[in-house]
Parts: C-alpha cells; sequence; structure tokens
C-alpha cells in the first residue's frame, strides 16, 4: 500500500518562498512626483481664490448636465414681479400667485396669492410673499406646499425672516400706530409689541429670534429724525434706542454675529448687539442707487448723480468695515451677494467679483437681464423679460 503525504500548502519550503519585492529607485520617484503634484494641486486650491474649492464643486456638480437647457426658466413676465433665490433656484411673488422653481428650471409648486405690490423674502427652508401696503401673507416651503397664509389685521409696512423661518412683520391699525409680530418657526404668534406714539417704516429679527428691531421716524426741532429700536424678545420694553440722524432708513438686517445694518439714504451704519453703532458709511452728497444684504455683508449702489453712467459700489463687512470699492462708467443696473461672491450687472455684462470686487467671472448680459439672484458656489441667476438663465463659471 503506498504511503499518503499530507501537505500543508499555507507552509512554503524555503525553495518555495517567494522572494521579497524590492522598491526600485523608479517607483520612488514616481511616488516623490505625484506627492509634489498633489501638494501643488491642494496648495493651487487653497491659496488661489481664481481656483478655488467652488470650481471644483461646479465641476462635478454640472459635469453631466446639459448647460443649454439646464437652469434655464421661464415665467409670465411682469413689472411688478420680486424675485429671491430660494433653495439653489429661484422663487417669483407676483400679483396673482408665488411660484417655487428648482434648480435645473423646473416648476416645482404654485400657490396663488392675491398681492397687490408683491414681496419676496427667502429662509434657507421657506420663501415668503407678501403685500406691501396690503395685508396677505404666504408662505411655502421647498416642496412649494403652503405652508402658512393670513391677513393681517393692518396694513403691512414691512417683513424681515431669520435662516430658520422665523418671521417679524410690522403692521399698522389694530388699536396701534404699529405693532411688530413675531412669528417662530411653527409659524404662531409668539411676540408682540406696539407704539401708541410713533411709526414705524423697517423691521428685522436676528439670527435666534431673541431680537428685534424697528426704525421709527420723529420730530426733533424744525428736522425729522430716524431712531432705530432694539427690543428683546423676551422682554416687553425698549433694550436700545439708537439714533440714525435726518434720514430716511430703507432696510434693517441682522447680520449673523448679531450686529445690526441700518441702510439710509445718506449713510449705511453697523450697530452691535448692544446698541453701540460700530461704523458708519457716510455717501450724504451722492445717491443710494441699489443695495444688497448678505449674512455677513452688505453692498452698496452709489452714484454722483441721479441718473447718468457714473457709479460706485462698496462693500462692507458686518463690522462695517469696506472691503471693496470699484467705480463704474456705465449705469448698475442691479447687485447681489451670497457668501464670498458680488453680483455686479450692468447693461452689457454681468461681473462675479470677491467681496474685495477683485473680478472672479463675466458674463454677457446678451438678453438684457434686469435682476441678478447670486449662489453662494458662484453661479448667478439672470433673471428679465419672462425668463432666466443660470451662469456657470
Amino acid at each position: 500500500m503506498s504511503e499518503t503525504k499530507i501537505i500543508d500548502l499555507k507552509t512554503k519550503t524555503p525553495e518555495q518562498k517567494e522572494p521579497k519585492k524590492r522598491v526600485t529607485w523608479k517607483q520612488i520617484v514616481l511616488f516623490s512626483v505625484l506627492a509634489v503634484v498633489l501638494f501643488c494641486l491642494i496648495a493651487v486650491v487653497f491659496l488661489n481664490e481664481a481656483l478655488n474649492l467652488d470650481r471644483v464643486y461646479r465641476f462635478f456638480k454640472y459635469l453631466t448636465v446639459d448647460k443649454e437647457t439646464y437652469g434655464r426658466y421661464t415665467f409670465d413676465a411682469s413689472a411688478s414681479n420680486s424675485y429671491a433665490g430660494f433653495d439653489d433656484g429661484l422663487a417669483i411673488a407676483s400679483q396673482t400667485q408665488i411660484t417655487v422653481f428648482g434648480a435645473s428650471g423646473e416648476r416645482v409648486g404654485t400657490v396663488q396669492a392675491s398681492l397687490s405690490t408683491p414681496l419676496a423674502v427667502s429662509t434657507d427652508r421657506f420663501v415668503i410673499g407678501y403685500d406691501v401696503g396690503g395685508s396677505n401673507i404666504t408662505m411655502l416651503d421647498r416642496s412649494g406646499t403652503k405652508v402658512y397664509s393670513e391677513s393681517v389685521g393692518g396694513t403691512l409696512v414691512d417683513l424681515d425672516a431669520n435662516e430658520d423661518g422665523c418671521v417679524v412683520y410690522a403692521a399698522s391699525g389694530g388699536g396701534y400706530k404699529t405693532e411688530l409680530v413675531l412669528l417662530n418657526t411653527e409659524h404662531k404668534p409668539s411676540y408682540r409689541w406696539g407704539s401708541n406714539t410713533q411709526y414705524f417704516n423697517c423691521c428685522a429679527v436676528s439670527d435666534d429670534a431673541d431680537m428685534i428691531a424697528a426704525v421709527g421716524v420723529g420730530a426733533e426741532e424744525t428736522d425729522f429724525l430716524s431712531k432705530a429700536v432694539l427690543i428683546r424678545t423676551d422682554k416687553t420694553e425698549i433694550y436700545r434706542e439708537v439714533s440714525l440722524g435726518t434720514q430716511i432708513i430703507y432696510e434693517l438686517h441682522f447680520f449673523d454675529d448679531g450686529s445690526l445694518c441700518a441702510i439710509g439714504e445718506n449713510s449705511t451704519t453697523v450697530i452691535s448687539p448692544k446698541g453701540k453703532i460700530l461704523q458708519t458709511y457716510d455717501y450724504s452728497e451722492e445717491y443710494l442707487m441699489d443695495y444688497a444684504v448678505s449674512e455677513d455683508s452688505v453692498v452698496l449702489t452709489i452714484s454722483r448723480y441721479s441718473s447718468g453712467t457714473d457709479y460706485r459700489v462698496a462693500v462692507l463687512d458686518d463690522e462695517g468695515e469696506v472691503l471693496g470699492e470699484k467705480s463704474y462708467d456705465e449705469a448698475v443696473v442691479d447687485v447681489a451677494v451670497c457668501g464670498k461672491y458680488v453680483a455686479v450687472l450692468t447693461a452689457g455684462e454681468l461681473k462675479i467679483c470677491h467681496r474685495s470686487l477683485e473680478k472672479y467671472a463675466t458674463a454677457e448680459n446678451k438678453d438684457g437681464a434686469l435682476c441678478v439672484i447670486q449662489h453662494a458656489n458662484g453661479t448667478a441667476l439672470l433673471v428679465g423679460g419672462g425668463r432666466a438663465s443660470l451662469f456657470i463659471p
């Protein structure tokens, strides 16, 4: 009978063991070159603003889309339409409805609304359409579904919302010259404050809704005086009053750090959460033509003349410091700001800039757009004439 041998396949004899592989100098050089290239790419991405992470993001996000059709919107044109960027798409408040469009241009939802003078305000989660000088407020979520609708007991003067969806509005009537009403994230009234002695034309709510602000106009000897009031939403009395001079205030806006920006016809003032004036940017010898605000900056369009082509754009941060100023020898049609980008739209060209107003990208305004909406990733929507198009730098 033959002998049977059991061989352990996991064990190799010295003759069977494979020789150790040596790393060759070519492999070392190749690895070193790849490491250097990778390091240089990372350095370029992080240190060169012209080739930043947003370019990488846009490259992959829009890699497979048809750029001839993606981000193309059509809607009923009207001079009374109000536009707002919403969830990477577009929201439009018209006199009869509020419409939400998705990022690619598709219509997500439409809700009927009666808004004689419509104004659209968008947050991270909601878009609000309200009737300036009327009484109707309607709120939609990202799906285009109506989540709140109310006819307030008075005349709407102003409305503001923070990113969480808390809303404050100022309304005249209802027993007060002006009443401020705060709606919480469930769209329920959570705070009310009324004035029997003064009219307020602007209001704002802070990022965490612990403070609201309003501006009223009063008399001082023979001049009128604009005064901002800061009100904590856990108190009934005014927390701070800040004089803003003899000018009309057009806009109040809380920055993310809690400071308050007051944009007026003669100057823009940044006020700390404790009511201290941090900086005032003066243009009392010029005309304020337009403005835009974001979470940490404000953009102002200023001209030496009430009409013409001599324009200046200034960008201020949330402390009122000037980040950039630039003059243009053409009329600036619209400005927008989002994140680290500023959009300057003229009749002939869209200029996307850094907040220093250093040029980042340009596009021809071939369709005669009159409105621009800036997105945080560097893209921008050109809106006008019943259509909108997405510009991808």
